[in-house]
């Protein structure tokens, strides 16, 4: 992140801890391209997913049905 900034990027988003395991930001380069960079940061359950995520609701499809 601080790489990109330091090379003239303008941030979008900054790094930030999403609810589903992932960190990410967002920036802009010099050039007009827009970037979306994320990581895996835990692997957490469906239900902790749900629960960190008032308001939404998380489905999974039970593939061994088909």
């Amino acid at each position: 992140h601080a790489a990109e900034l330091a090379e003239g990027a303008t941030v979008r988003r900054e790094p930030a801890d999403q609810p589903y395991g992932e960190r990410s930001c967002q920036f802009l380069d010099p050039w007009g391209h827009r970037w979306m960079v994320q990581t895996t940061i835990a692997s957490p359950t469906i239900d902790e997913i749900d629960a960190r995520m008032e308001g939404f609701t998380v489905t999974a499809t039970d593939e061994s049905a088909d």
